[in-house]
């Protein structure tokens, strides 16, 4: 039948749309996955430093506060 030919066809070609696009965002998901863990390893870094700071010159530690941008 013709008409349901037509409509596999069409149906196996979106198929693979959605197949590449899957591929593509699940390829990005890990690409985030892996700097989300650099970040992370930063972030844990930059808190140890601050600690160790603290410990070794307690009175300096409000002149050199290490916050975001803009942060007072």
């Amino acid at each position: 039948m013709p008409l349901f030919g037509g409509r596999r066809s069409m149906l196996e070609v979106q198929n693979q749309a959605l197949i590449k696009t899957a591929r593509e965002r699940a390829e990005r998901i890990d690409k985030l996955e892996r700097e989300l863990q650099s970040a992370a390893q930063y972030s844990l870094w930059g808190q140890r430093l601050e600690r160790e700071l603290n410990r070794i010159d307690p009175d300096g530690a409000p002149s050199r506060r290490f916050g975001a941008k803009g942060e007072e």
